[in-house]
């Protein structure tokens, strides 16, 4: 459940990565605006890489409880 929630976090923060490569100040890209694009799309791959954990940890998780014998 953690997993599925930053996963919507993730796709936020893709979102607003795009936004801000998409942003432009009378038709010039301004370097703050790229720079914020950079941050969010480094902070939504990390956040994915951290569901994809969470998702596996979970599923590890969910295994032991079902298959191994206690």
């Amino acid at each position: 459940m953690v997993g599925a929630g930053i996963a919507g976090v993730a796709s936020g923060f893709r979102y607003l990565s795009q936004y801000a490569y998409g942003s432009t100040h009378w038709g010039k890209t301004s370097v703050w605006w790229v720079r914020c694009g950079a941050m969010a799309n480094v902070i939504s791959i990390g956040l994915a890489i951290g569901s994809f954990a969470a998702f596996f940890v979970g599923g590890l998780a969910a295994y032991h409880a079902v298959v191994v014998p206690s």
